[in-house]
């Protein structure tokens, strides 16, 4: 059982080290966002030494970090907020409404 826990830990190891080395090629070999992500799309699937699984979860991870590149940095197009008419780069969250929410619960916060 030790042995199973061991190379679980080093499978996801393996994992994460195949993910960075696939996002320093993409962009290393291409300088435009869009296509760097079309690029490591491209690797992704044709890369063989991870399961369906574990390439899903690669690209789960893309993707939370590409939509946070797009906020951070304002990449892609410009999207208006359904709620709050804000403009917005992501196109699975907003931050202003974000930021409202978190606003909105601000004095009922406690410090431990």
């Amino acid at each position: 059982m030790e042995n199973n826990k061991k190379d679980g830990k080093d499978r996801k190891a393996f994992v994460s080290q195949t993910y960075f080395k696939l996002i320093y090629y993409s962009e290393l070999y291409s300088s435009n966002y869009e296509n760097r992500i079309k690029l490591y799309d491209k690797i992704l699937s044709e890369n063989t030494e991870l399961t369906s699984e574990e390439k899903q979860s690669c690209q789960d991870r893309a993707l939370r970090n590409t939509e946070r590149e797009k906020e951070l940095f304002k990449r892609g197009n410009p999207i208006e907020c359904s709620y709050c008419r804000l403009t917005r780069y992501s196109t699975r969250y907003c931050e202003n409404c974000i930021i409202k929410y978190l606003k909105s619960f601000f004095g009922t916060w406690s410090s431990g």
